[in-house]
């Protein structure tokens, strides 16, 4: 009797897709702790290095929806192996970058490859099981997936401080190997025999520009100034691209995106809900890697284990989630997770220059706890709400949702983050008056953005003046930090409200059956 039987299938192939997942989640999760040693080494600033971020967040949420569309079209299994290919190969294109636009460029690339993986994966672990097995199915293919997100920040702490951080983006290609391998072994090619045999790609097209030109507007504010009108034309062109998607999908015969999914109330709160849990994590990830490594002055490998206080909770509960949601039904699963990441951030909002390391781990714990109860749950909710044929749509909606989440979090946490910065800057000038001289102001600005000619210049200073230009940095940047977790607190809160929305219990939309994780 061979290891992969017809009965013991099913989970081979959640296995098969977590480690897919598990690609994506040490990429996304570790590339942050490594971000300040990318922006030394490129020269780059805290905008420039945003957008390592954002260009994989553009190229994941340009393709999430194209890729479960193809893979319903073509067979999720081609899509999936072609994705894994190009992952793998854009990783050793980041590993190599000789500048920031190269490095940039490959990480578009990578979102683009992920999209399809993420999209596939999905449907397939969806159409994997049967109905009443799915929600444990989805919970296994997030826990064993979020086990990258728990080592992703060590692996990148480690690699980033005992090699370099391009050997952070070459970890990618043995993981890249296992998942092609099981793909090959136990994956049966799958797609949407009634789906159209045609791809909306003016839609496509409208939906890649819209976001692309809302980051972009939002990424210029930091460098031009909200009050330049090249920033206002670019957000007011997003919208009106993005208003236009709305309407040509209402009228095209084979739209991009279903509209017909946005009928049923959990799936719309389900979705909602992913949106604001990924705007607040990108956030989180970004800023708090900073926090740690400028602010606190803690080594890539320090900040690297303080971020599995998170990660790890992630993982655990992720695989928990299940039987949680059995105890207290899908609903209080989701209102509780929601109360426990609005929580991890007000924490935060408190931290400041002197903040002890227990705290900032404790308030990453409850984070990464109540983002798995949240995110795999209202995931599970969102794809039980549709019949199977339609998960591959579904998931490549859903992913889209929470990856613009995470593109727009990221964005919009950035031009708050400089416009505060700047203006705390600008006060703290203004209240040193003569005792600040021209060029120390001048190593202030290069400190902010993390230039290393501004190190050095602080490293050779008298102890007086580097103390004032530490203590003037510092307090710049945690007015821009403070802000970030107020308002992913008001977020939580708002994604608390809205899961009370929520149905009790899981619904089979294809055959209204309620499956059986009514515990409320």
């Amino acid at each position: 009797m061979g290891i992969v039987t017809d009965d013991n299938r099913c989970w081979w192939v959640a296995t098969a897709m977590a480690f897919c997942v598990i690609v994506l989640t040490i990429d996304f999760f570790g590339v942050s702790v490594a971000l300040p040693s990318i922006g030394r080494e490129l020269g780059t600033s805290t905008s420039t290095l945003a957008w390592v971020i954002n260009a994989f967040m553009l190229g994941l949420v340009g393709s999430l929806i194209v890729g479960g569309r193809l893979g319903d079209l073509l067979g999720r299994r081609k899509m999936l192996l072609a994705g894994l290919i190009t992952f793998t190969a854009s990783s050793i294109l980041c590993g190599l970058a000789p500048s920031a636009i190269v490095l940039i460029v490959g990480r578009a690339l990578q979102g683009a490859a992920a999209g399809f993986l993420f999209s596939n994966s999905l449907s397939i672990v969806t159409n994997a099981f049967p109905s009443d097995k799915r929600h444990i199915a989805v919970s296994f293919w997030a826990g064993v997936g979020t086990v990258g997100s728990a080592v992703g920040p060590f692996v990148g702490g480690v690699l980033t401080d005992l090699l370099s951080w391009r050997w952070f983006f070459f970890i990618n290609i043995p993981f890249g190997v296992v998942a092609l391998l099981l793909i090959l072994l136990v994956v049966h090619e799958s797609r949407d025999e009634d789906a159209p045999r045609a791809i909306d790609w003016t839609g496509c097209v409208l939906t890649i520009a819209g976001m692309v030109l809302l980051v972009l507007g939002l990424e210029l504010s930091n460098s031009l100034g909200w009050q330049d009108v090249t920033v206002w034309i670019t957000l007011v062109a997003a919208v009106v691209v993005l208003t236009g998607f709305v309407f040509a999908e209402r009228k095209i015969r084979f739209p991009l995106i279903d509209f017909q999914l946005f009928t049923g109330r959990d799936f719309v709160c389900a979705t909602q809900i992913g949106f604001l849990i990924n705007f607040t994590l990108g956030a989180l990830m970004l800023f708090l890697a900073l926090y740690l490594q400028h602010v606190l002055e803690l080594s890539p490998l320090v900040a690297g284990l303080i971020f599995l206080g998170y990660s790890v909770m992630l993982a655990v509960m992720s695989m928990l989630n299940a039987k949680v949601m059995e105890v207290l039904g899908p609903r209080r699963t989701v209102i509780i997770g929601m109360l426990l990441n609005g929580l991890s951030f007000l924490i935060l909002f408190f931290c400041d220059t002197t903040t002890g390391i227990a705290m900032i781990v404790v308030a990453l714990a409850l984070g990464g706890t109540g983002q798995a109860l949240a995110y795999t749950t209202s995931t599970a909710i969102a794809m039980a709400s549709l019949p199977e044929q339609k998960a591959g749509a579904a998931s490549g909606t859903i992913g889209s949702a929470r990856i613009a989440g995470t593109a727009v979090g990221v964005a919009v946490a950035t031009a708050l983050f400089k416009a505060l910065e700047n203006s705390e800057l600008a006060a703290q000038i203004a209240k040193a008056g003569d005792s600040m001289s021209v060029s120390q102001i001048r190593e202030i600005h290069g400190l902010l953005a993390g230039t290393d000619d501004a190190a050095a210049a602080l490293a050779k200073a008298a102890p007086n003046a580097a103390a004032t230009m530490t203590t003037v940095v510092d307090q710049a940047f945690m007015a821009g930090f403070s802000a970030i977790m107020a308002l992913a607190v008001v977020l939580s809160v708002i994604g608390t409200a809205i899961a009370f929305l929520l149905r009790p219990v899981l619904v089979n939309a294809a055959d209204g059956t309620k499956e059986e994780v009514d515990g409320e």
